[in-house]
């Protein structure tokens, strides 16, 4: 049944991207709709494809965690920002009850905003449309707590502890079709466990739809964030290697990067990025590790061997996004760890230097 549900969501998503192609390949009038609809299907598809690759790190206790002292506001912003998507296109009405800036809590910011987005995606999705969402930031001496309440169809007290498992959905309501693979309720409570919290649902408070409260240990109270400046885009064209030996990564990444207006040159394999970066002695290169001839970390290692690659920054571009990736790259002399699948403003500002690493 669980093979047969994933295949099923998997397959969905697909289906549009093969049409999307086939529409734009006749009537490239309609490239900018089937682009679009290739962009949102894509996106789909990256979301399935990590709660999967989290639901293997569960079952193996292997989720691991990047913490650090974060506020309670950008832990809120990131969530909002992933899931109001979704409850735009439901026309819900959000409510929002924002926290005090000073509260803090020791976590994994991008790990906790993913456990709230997950009860905010479902709040909208269980909530027919026009309905109403409420999310609210509460504190006491020791916990910071995280309430999405909608007022939607409900959840059946009986039906609680199963949906917190794995691959286990509710009945979906009459405004909405089967998806999703059953996955973020039990990622979310595994989250809280891992930061020694928890995960609490229950009936609205009038007994009417869902309150999903995330529970968290707070930290102690941090200055509040001064709104940085935006940093300035640098307009300045450089030299830039990609090696890549998919064929289809190299050519969409050179493509991004030709449209900021630098110079890209591309290699298939180890061997051969070695021989470019000689050559041309790029400003930055973007190396995935699993090439044939020269892995990515045996290239980054050859390439700050070169006197002329101190100024080089090396990016490593890959699937691998483990803690232990992460350092096997920063050992091997790359500036920077970015996870495939990377999106376009990503990929700059790891060019700009403005980030080290980025990974869902």
């Amino acid at each position: 049944m669980v093979f047969s549900q994933l295949a099923h969501e998997l397959r969905n998503p697909l289906a549009p991207v093969r049409y999307a192609v086939e529409i734009a390949r006749r009537n490239p009038a309609y490239a900018s709709d089937a682009l679009a609809t290739i962009d949102r299907r894509v996106d789909h598809l990256s979301r399935l494809v990590e709660d999967l690759m989290d639901v293997s790190r569960i079952a193996r206790d292997r989720l691991e965690l990047r913490t650090g002292i974060v506020r309670a506001e950008d832990v809120l912003a990131v969530s909002l920002e992933t899931a109001r998507p979704v409850i735009e296109g439901a026309r819900h009405r959000l409510d929002i009850v924002e926290p005090d800036r000073r509260w803090a809590l020791e976590g994994d910011l991008v790990r906790v905003a993913q456990a709230i987005t997950n009860l905010l995606n479902n709040a909208a999705k269980f909530t027919p449309p026009d309905g109403t969402i409420r999310v609210e930031v509460t504190a006491d001496d020791a916990t910071l707590s995280f309430t999405v309440t909608d007022n939607g169809v409900g959840i059946d007290a009986n039906d609680i502890e199963r949906l917190m498992q794995p691959f286990e959905q509710g009945v979906p309501p009459p405004h909405m079709a089967s998806s999703g693979l059953g996955i973020g309720l039990a990622l979310s409570r595994q989250i809280a466990q891992l930061h020694g919290g928890s995960l609490v649902l229950e009936r609205g408070p009038d007994g009417t739809g869902t309150r999903a409260t995330l529970r968290l240990p707070r930290a102690s109270d941090v200055a509040p964030a001064v709104d940085p400046a935006l940093p300035a885009r640098s307009s300045e064209a450089i030299s830039v290697l990609v090696a890549d030996d998919n064929a289809d990564a190299a050519t969409t990444l050179r493509l991004m990067l030709e449209l900021e207006g630098h110079t890209v040159h591309v290699a298939s394999d180890g061997e051969e990025a070695c021989q470019l970066a000689e050559a041309v002695r790029p400003a930055a290169a973007f190396i995935d590790l699993g090439m044939p001839r020269r892995d990515g970390l045996q290239v980054c290692g050859w390439i700050r061997g070169r006197p002329w690659s101190r100024r080089t920054r090396l990016i490593a571009l890959t699937g691998w996004g483990q803690a232990s990736d992460f350092e096997r790259t920063r050992r091997a002399g790359f500036d920077a760890h970015l996870v495939k699948p990377v999106d376009s403003d990503t990929i700059m500002r790891a060019l700009r230097g403005e980030d080290r690493s980025a990974a869902n």
